[in-house]
């Protein structure tokens, strides 16, 4: 078997298979591996609950796991998640799943039926770019990682569904004169423990929420709770993104 790309959470892992296969291993104790079970795994095994169908991508957050997956009788592929969902970072919104799930389940988004392209789990949120660059966010709110104040929504309680959020556009949020402040095509969206950084196709690194070690670039220790643009990198054709902890 030849691997195309992995994945690893704080403590699991997760590999995919050029044959469209999916593998992890390690921290099962949330349901975070897919096996169907909550027991740590030492060696790698084939999630067997999506043999039949072929996985295009995976991000493994802290305890809970993305993927992209093509329906078996094909088709664009949907977004399926697992393991913890204490804070609605699966997106999976029922109260069946209100504490997590061990099985993958595909992720009913309502705002029609969009395409993802890319995904990205963090400790406890999760974003998802479609193939129109649109970006959608779910999971923990409290430090600003989702970027979704500038909304009105300043609860404290996680967003446990999907929601669409129109980075760039003045009336919610920081505008964007590029793009004549109705709203920033999104083209990478990488998630951390607490905070989240995007790319969009006008050339901007934008950042939201928890700063107490300067993670987000803006060179000072203020968490941020909308996408905000780092100045520092205007015009400076970054072409990748990517959060760690």
């Amino acid at each position: 078997v030849k691997i195309s790309s992995v994945s690893a959470g704080a403590n699991h892992t997760m590999a995919l298979g050029e044959c469209g296969r999916l593998w992890s291993c390690g921290r099962g104790r949330q349901g975070q591996l897919g096996q169907g079970h909550y027991h740590d795994l030492g060696p790698m095994r084939p999630l067997e609950s999506l043999a039949g169908s072929r996985v295009c991508a995976v991000s493994a957050g802290r305890q809970h796991t993305l993927a992209l997956v093509e329906p078996s009788k094909g088709g664009e592929p949907e977004l399926w998640a697992w393991g913890d969902n204490r804070q609605g970072q699966c997106g999976l919104g029922d109260r069946e799943a209100l504490a997590g799930t061990s099985w993958p389940r595909r992720v009913k988004v309502p705002f029609g039926h969009p395409s993802f392209r890319s995904i990205s789990a963090g400790g406890y949120h999760s974003l998802a770019v479609t193939v129109s660059n649109a970006l959608f966010v779910c999971g923990k709110s409290r430090q600003g990682a989702l970027g979704l104040t500038a909304y009105g929504l300043t609860s404290q309680l996680p967003r446990r569904v999907f929601r669409y959020l129109n980075v760039g556009d003045e009336e919610q949020g920081e505008g964007c004169r590029r793009c004549d402040g109705v709203g920033c095509r999104v083209l990478q969206a990488s998630a951390g423990t607490g905070h989240s950084v995007i790319l969009t196709a006008c050339g901007q690194v934008r950042s939201t929420g928890h700063n107490s070690y300067g993670q987000l670039g803006h060179g000072d220790i203020k968490n941020r709770f909308v996408f905000t643009s780092i100045p520092s990198l205007d015009g400076k054709g970054i072409r990748s993104v990517s959060v760690g902890e």
